[in-house]
């Protein structure tokens, strides 16, 4: 029997929006997480910068060394960029410095925030649970047994990692797309802390929703790189996609849609342009907000008709406008 994956070491959701200073990226770790960050481990923000969905530019932050007495760990973020930014074994350069649970001030403005929170974007498993079964049957999308929940779901904690980047420092990186970036997350274990390679995550939801109920195909998705996205998965996605619009007609000619949707979820890269208000919607993806009912949009999207998202927006924590911008407990 396999060994339960640290949840410490999955990304859960990512997110990209306008902050006081700049664009602020943030990833949360998987529900339930005990201990914040894993020792050792790798959290890296990935930015491409010209839209080939190879990352031109990578901040890396490891927390290391035993818990002392204030609960606090020392942390470390480096910077890597060109070849170096997509090598897991690159050092890069050290940008900032300090400990766990504080803002820390790094070079070029940077400044980051690392911790546990209370989830700000709890997913409503009733939701996902239906359209993950129609997804894996080829069956319409069936609500009937959801229940509602009475009330937000509280009490989630998540290790989180809040970085805000100036845009004098983004801004060179993404010259070549009109100030248009694609950021996606990476999380790989310290040498000798077992668990998967690596875990990534772009887009909120899209290995859950367009792999079903294959937990291997899950994996899969979650291990590879977003240039090869569309050339590995696109066809088997778009051939899910189809068989759930169709069972549902929901639209009048779902092989089309199916290929339409394949083409916006993949490659896993969440875009944003640098300087703008975030908004993760139907008509458009442009970052994410915590605020965002970005999990019903993708549901909606992949389903082709309208789903309740329910708990998506009325968060008991909601996220505030003042740094670290993330709810804390």
């Amino acid at each position: 029997m396999s060994q339960p994956v640290d949840p410490r070491l999955r990304v859960a959701d990512l997110f990209v929006f306008r902050g006081r200073r700049g664009t602020v990226l943030a990833l949360t770790t998987d529900r339930s997480a005990v201990g914040g960050l894993a020792s050792g481990a790798t959290y890296d923000l990935r930015i491409d910068g010209d839209g080939d969905a190879v990352e031109d530019l990578t901040y890396r932050v490891v927390v290391d060394g035993a818990d002392p007495a204030d609960g606090t760990r020392p942390v470390v973020l480096r910077r890597l960029s060109r070849a170096d930014a997509e090598d897991p074994a690159a050092c890069g350069t050290v940008v900032a410095a300090g400990r766990t649970g504080s803002t820390v001030a790094g070079t070029d403005g940077l400044r980051l925030w690392t911790g546990t929170a209370a989830d700000p974007a709890p997913v409503d498993p009733g939701l996902l649970a239906a359209v993950t079964t129609a997804v894996e049957h080829g069956t319409p999308v069936d609500l009937s047994g959801r229940v509602l929940p009475a009330a937000p779901p509280t009490g989630n904690r998540v290790a989180a990692v809040v970085l805000e980047i100036p845009d004098a420092v983004l801004a060179p990186v993404a010259m070549r797309a009109a100030g248009r970036i694609g950021v996606w997350a990476t999380v790989a274990p310290a040498a000798g802390q077992g668990g998967p390679q690596t875990h990534r995550r772009g887009l909120p939801l899209v290995g859950e929703v367009l792999a079903g109920l294959d937990a291997p195909l899950r994996e899969h998705l979650g291990r590879g790189r977003p240039a090869a996205d569309r050339a590995e998965f696109g066809g088997m996605f778009a051939k899910k996609a189809e068989q759930v619009v169709a069972a549902g007609a929901a639209v009048g000619d779902p092989s089309a849609y199916a290929r339409r949707v394949a083409d916006r979820l993949l490659p896993d890269v969440l875009p944003y342009t640098i300087g703008t208000t975030a908004s993760f919607g139907f008509a458009g993806w442009n970052g994410r907000d915590p605020a965002d009912d970005a999990a019903g949009v993708v549901c909606s999207v992949v389903a082709g008709v309208a789903v309740p998202f329910g708990a998506g927006r009325a968060t008991a924590h909601r996220a505030t406008t003042t740094w670290p911008y993330l709810p804390l407990l």
